[in-house]
């Protein structure tokens, strides 16, 4: 929830605006932005999501010792609501491509940040899903198209839900040990990377 802020128009308390941030990864990444208003008067504001990219070498990285090379650059394609920030080194080339879809108000970007003009009447929602694709020289992985509802229905999650369901199973009269254990198997499978063939 929100804390308080001033507006244009008026002032928006504190714990009036929910939001939810859903996020599902398979292949690139589908994030869910959910804003929710549980206020008593309508709101409108400018919700603003920073975009960086950094294409540090991860050897470089893990011994802090970061050496700019090569060139990034951003561009942003007002009509498709897609950012795209690529980095090129010689022959070594990568991109992140920033699509935004089922908006509800069309955003602009400026100063780094995509923006969106959020108009809401007490009791409504307003949702956006940013999807990010990720280019390896050739190969794109891509985002999930569906929100995150509908997430648990992708190869990734069933893949999951797959290997819980082999994981040990047991019964047991401390409640508590019982529950330490089912949070550990869920803990695991949420550090297992989606790589077909490495992650049994």
């Amino acid at each position: 929830v929100n804390q308080g802020f001033a507006t244009e128009t008026n002032h928006v308390p504190a714990g009036s605006l929910g939001l939810v941030i859903g996020r599902a990864l398979d292949g690139g990444l589908h994030e869910d932005f959910e804003l929710v208003n549980h206020g008593q008067m309508s709101v409108r504001f400018n919700l603003e999501v920073a975009m960086r990219s950094d294409f540090a070498d991860l050897f470089e990285v893990k011994a802090d010792a970061i050496v700019r090379r090569g060139r990034i650059t951003t561009e942003w394609l007002s009509r498709a609501a897609s950012l795209r920030t690529s980095y090129v080194n010689r022959d070594f080339k990568r991109d992140v491509i920033v699509k935004v879809r089922r908006m509800a108000s069309k955003p602009v970007y400026a100063n780094g940040r995509i923006s969106f003009d959020i108009k809401l009447e007490p009791g409504a929602k307003w949702h956006a899903c940013l999807l990010y694709d990720f280019r390896n020289g050739e190969t794109i992985y891509r985002a999930p198209r569906v929100c995150i509802d509908k997430c648990l229905e992708s190869k990734t999650a069933k893949r999951l839900a797959g290997w819980q369901r082999s994981a040990l199973k047991f019964n047991c009269s401390n409640g508590e040990f019982h529950r330490f254990y089912h949070q550990a198997v869920e803990d695991m499978a949420a550090l297992r990377l989606p790589i077909e063939g490495t992650d049994e």
